[in-house]
Formats: structure tokens, sequence, C-alpha cells
């Protein structure tokens, strides 16, 4: 059993050692600053109980809720700097697909850490 385990773990690391030799990769950062226009909320619109959030809800889906519905007091505009990182890697062998890229995506909320 032993033997089966170590023979697996040196096949893994042999393969993870290939693998990775057989590529170029290549780093590249964009950073950028974002400027968005919000709104602002009332601030009297707390609510104390749940009539408040029937109030509200009736009010919002009035017939007239366009011209008598308004839950803001104004707009601001708002900053924020962000960082976008990406990986490039392309063989060290040219193959006949030499110019097909593959894009794929993490998804949100990975921090490359």
């Amino acid at each position: 059993m032993r033997l089966i385990l170590l023979l697996l773990i040196s096949i893994l690391t042999s393969t993870t050692l290939a693998t990775s030799s057989r590529k170029v990769c290549t780093t590249y950062k964009a950073s950028l600053t974002v400027t968005s226009e919000n709104f602002v909320f009332n601030p009297a619109l707390k609510f104390k109980d749940n009539f408040d959030v029937g109030d509200l809800w009736s009010e919002a889906t009035a017939r007239n809720a366009n011209e008598t519905f308004n839950p803001f007091v104004g707009k601001e505009l708002d900053s924020a700097k962000y960082d976008i990182w990406g990986h490039f890697c392309t063989p060290v062998q040219k193959g006949p697909r030499k110019k097909t890229v593959l894009l794929a995506t993490h998804g949100l909320g990975f921090d490359g850490g």
C-alpha cells in the first residue's frame, strides 16, 4: 500500500513539474478608477413598523407612482479604484491551434491571493 502511495505521489509530482515547464506565462495588471453617479435615498424613509413598509410599497406601486413617489433626495458622485489582474499563458511548443485563445474567468470575489 505504501509503495502504491509513493508511486502515485511521484507520478503526480513529475506530471506537475512537466506541465509547468511546457508553458510560458505573463502576468498583466490594469488599474482603473471608476466614477459613478448614485442616487441618495431619503433619510426620512425610516420604517417604524410593518405598516410603514406597507405604506411604502403601496406608494411605490400606485398607478401614479411616477408622478407622486420619489424616494430619492439627490445624487452624488462616487469613485473607486480597481485593479484587474490577468495571466496569459502560451505553450512552449506551438501546435496547429497556436492562434486559438481560451478566455476563462474565475467569477466575482476572487482576489488572486
